[in-house]
This record gives structure tokens, C-alpha cells and sequence, in this order.
């Protein structure tokens, strides 16, 4: 059976602005391209994709033949089948069981590799497993918590790690920043290893390294508060000269929006969450589909206009926030932007909490400036 229907129901699913993750991989191709977008995506043994394929549901897996690139997003994808070109997979769990003749690039929580694949392999997740059934052809690049190597790599392994054992076959170096670096009893290295980590390598007995191992010391990267806040002081600069701009020339505007925003908070945040996560995916199907890259290319200004509109607006809405309920002053005025710009400032330097107050932020405000560009 052939699958050559387009076919995209309602329905956005996680992370969809992770996308970026695979800029490299083609979004226009002379191939046929199949965009499927529902709850459950699956190629079965029997079908055949004679093209370009995008996938995006809940549950997405391939059993059959992909004759072109590979694209899935979901919270589980699971290949058991082929993919002739590359394939980009963003999802919580990743299966990859079947092979591929070209590229694979993975996100994701957790990922298991255990079939050849023909060119080089990208992760970035939280654990990652090539099992012993697996062949990377090219080289391994990884971003991640936990990994575990026991087949074969016939290029370079490189990234950075917190703890890595390979006890496999490796046809060329090892160059990796990583915690904990272990070579196992079947662990076999045609090139150097060289690795940079503040503990020893742990190398089993009958573990075989043929060229040198070299261990380097991580630089003294260790910031204090006065010095981080020396490196933020001309983006904090940038910020308020951008904010008094804006004042200068639209500072009725400037009140009319930003005063609602701060009545519905709760509210603006969650439309600013939609618009942040699903716009950049809406703009790709727009792109890849028969609906036309006019209406993509002009979301995709849109959304990005809004984005700076949001960055430049957020030091002046936590001086309106912060006039209202703490210093009980309705005014807006440049002592408004200078003390928004401050709290700003503030937040960039309080670790864990200061990001997600200032993400918070950020979205807030761009939640109230859809509101205000959809009502006009």
C-alpha cells in the first residue's frame, strides 16, 4: 500500500517549537511530501512513503519504507522500519529499531539506537543506549545525561556528557567533555581518547585503546555575582535605551496596552505559552503543505515582530507591575521603565528562579500583544 494523500487534522502536540533543533534538515525538497498530523501516526509493514514524510501525533512509528526524510514529533516514536534519507525525531520516549541511510537526529528525553545507521548520529537527551545491534557508519555526536555505547561507531564520538561507557567497537576518536568516562571489557578504540573532566577514566582490564588517552582539565569558569552582572550591563543598556525609545514615540500606545495587560496576567500568560510553542509549528505545516509558503512567510514575520515586541516591553511592564501593587502609583513614565529594566536586570542574576520569572514575563506580554493585535 502507498501512502500519497496529505492529510492534517486539529491537533498541536508538545514542544513543537523545538523544531528549530533541525534547521539543517531540508523543509523544501523536489520529493513528494506527505504531512500527517493526528493522534496516533503509523507506516505499517505493508505501506510505502514515496517522498518526504512529517509526522506529528501522540503515538507515531514507521514499520514500512520511508523513501525520503523523516520527520516525527510526538511523546513516543518508534522505528521498526526504513528511511532511505535523513530522519529528525523530537519526542519524550524515541524507539529507533530500524535503519537508515543517511543522518539521524534525535531529541529527546529518553533514546534507544539498535539498527544500522548510514551516516552520522545527533542526540540530545536525557539517557541515551546504542545497543549491541547497532552500526553508526559515521560520527556520534551527543548532549546528554546518561550514555551507554555497546555497538559499533565507525567515526568520532564527541559532545559533552555526564557519564559515558563504551563498550563497544570505535573506528575512530573520542573526544568528549563528560563526568565519568568508562571503557568497558569490549571496548575497542582505533584513535586517541581525549577527554576533558575534573575525575580519572575508568578503564576495565581487557578494554584496547590504540592510539594515546589524554585527559584534559576543565577551565575555572566560575563567575561571581559582580562579574556576571559586569558581562549583563550593556544588554540591561540596550534593553532601557530600546524601552525609552519606544516611550519617547508611543507612549499613549505604550499605556493603552500595557495597563490591561497587568489586569489580566493569568490570562495573557497562557495565550503567550500557545502563541510561543505552537506558532513556529503551525508556520512550518504552512511551509510544507499545499497551503502556501505566502501565509507561512508572513506568520513567520508576525511572530517574530511579536517576540521583539515582547523583549523590548517586558522591562516596561514590570515597571507598571511594580508601580501598581507595591509602590501603589498609576503613573508610567521613565522611572517606571528604569525600575522595570532593573527588576529585569535582578532576575537575570537569580539562579533557577530569576528564568523562569523572566520567561514568565516574556510571555505575558506577548500573550497581551496577540490579544491587542487580534482585536484590531
Amino acid at each position: 500500500m502507498k501512502i500519497t494523500s496529505f492529510t492534517a487534522r486539529n491537533g498541536l502536540y508538545i514542544f513543537a517549537v523545538l523544531f528549530t533543533f533541525g534547521l539543517s534538515f531540508p523543509l523544501f525538497s523536489e520529493a513528494q511530501t506527505v504531512v500527517r498530523v493526528e493522534e496516533s501516526v503509523s507506516v505499517s509493514t505493508d505501506q510505502l512513503v514515496e517522498g518526504n514524510f512529517y509526522s506529528v501525533g501522540n503515538k507515531v512509528s514507521n514499520s514500512g519504507e520511508i523513501q525520503g526524510d523523516w520527520f516525527a514529533l510526538g511523546s513516543t516514536v518508534t522505528n521498526n522500519g526504513t528511511v532511505s534519507e535523513d530522519a529528525l525525531v523530537i519526542a519524550g520516549t524515541v524507539q529507533f529499531h530500524g535503519s537508515t541511510s543517511d543522518d539521524v537526529r534525535i531529541l529527546a528525553g529518553e533514546a534507544v539506537v539498535a539498527d544500522r545507521i548510514g551516516g552520522n548520529l545527533t542526540v540530545v537527551a536525557g539517557s541515551v543506549k546504542v545497543l549491541s545491534s547497532a552500526h553508526i557508519e559515521g560520527d556520534v555526536l551527543l548532549y546528554a545525561n546518561d550514555v551507554e555505547i555497546v555497538g559499533s561507531v565507525g567515526g568520532t564520538i564527541m559532545g559533552r556528557v555526564t557519564r559515558l561507557r563504551i563498550d563497544g567497537e570505535i573506528g575512530g576518536d573520542v573526544d568528549i567533555k563528560v563526568n565519568q568516562l568508562t571503557l568497558g571489557d569490549r571496548a575497542q578504540i582505533e584513535g586517541d581518547v581525549l577527554y576533558e573532566s575534573t575525575q580519572e577514566i575508568q578503564r576495565a582490564q581487557n578494554s584496547v585503546v590504540a592510539g594515546q588517552v589524554n585527559k584534559r582539565t576543565p577551565p575555572d569558569t566560575s563567575q561571581t555575582v559582580a562579574e556576571r552582572a559586569q558581562d549583563l550591563l550593556i544588554p540591561l543598556l540596550v534593553v532601557l535605551f530600546t524601552a525609552l525609545s519606544f516611550y519617547l514615540i508611543w507612549r499613549q500606545r505604550m499605556m493603552r496596552l500595557l495597563f490591561p495587560i497587568t489586569d489580566t496576567i493569568l490570562l495573557n500568560s497562557l495565550i503567550g505559552f500557545g502563541v510561543l510553542l505552537f506558532t513556529p509549528l503551525v508556520i512550518v505545516l504552512f511551509f510544507v503543505s499545499i497551503l502556501g509558503s505566502l501565509v507561512g512567510g508572513f506568520l513567520l514575520i508576525t511572530y517574530l515582530l511579536l517576540l521583539l515586541g515582547a523583549i523590548a516591553l517586558s522591562g516596561p511592564f514590570l515597571g507598571i507591575l511594580f508601580g501598581r501593587f507595591v509602590l501603589k502609583r498609576q503613573q508610567f513614565d521613565p522611572l517606571a521603565i528604569f525600575i522595570g529594566c532593573l527588576i529585569l536586570f535582578i532576575m537575570v542574576l537569580v539562579p533557577i528562579l530569576g528564568p523562569v520569572l523572566i520567561l514568565l514575563t516574556l510571555t505575558t506580554v506577548l500573550g497581551g500583544l496577540a490579544r491587542a493585535l487580534y482585536h484590531r
